[in-house]
């Protein structure tokens, strides 16, 4: 699905009182997400993030680990760290990083800008930077790829 056609969905259905209609709208949602988290659509489930309140945000980084526990540190780098998403995957790659908190946060961060790097090149429009530049507080990387891409916008 496009980028403003999942947005006019998220703030179509945002917009309508419950009824019908904003039951089709949540199918729709529903339908998408499972995609996303189907094919691990990194960049995609970065997009839709945004519109996602905890609680969903939350399930759906869940639905994605259990999908493919390998998804375990993009879940730590995009999940809150008071979501289960987030205990369940810290629990992974613990193991994997034999403890080692400080490899595992390297991994995170790592994992994190480099997302993220793949969202901005995917998703160049004013509100996907000012997106991103919320979750980073203006990172260094972000302002040269911003730069680069400036004449794009």
């Amino acid at each position: 699905m496009k980028d403003q056609d999942l947005k006019a969905l998220f703030e179509e259905y945002n917009s309508l009182p419950k009824s019908p209609q904003r039951s089709v709208l949540g199918r729709k949602i529903r339908a998408e997400k499972k995609r996303l988290v189907d094919e691990c659509n990194y960049v995609d489930i970065i997009y839709v993030l945004r519109f996602l309140g905890d609680y969903e945000k939350d399930r759906l980084l869940l639905d994605l680990l259990k999908n493919n526990p390998s998804s375990s540190l993009f879940v730590l780098a995009f999940a809150g760290s008071e979501m289960n998403s987030y205990s369940r995957a810290n629990d992974i790659e613990k193991s994997k990083h034999k403890n080692d908190a400080e490899a595992l946060k390297r991994d995170v961060v790592s994992t994190f800008d480099s997302m993220l790097c793949s969202f901005v090149s995917s998703h160049g429009s004013k509100e996907d930077f000012a997106y991103v530049k919320q979750l980073t507080d203006g990172a260094t990387w972000l302002k040269s790829h911003e730069r680069s891409v400036q004449g794009l916008l």
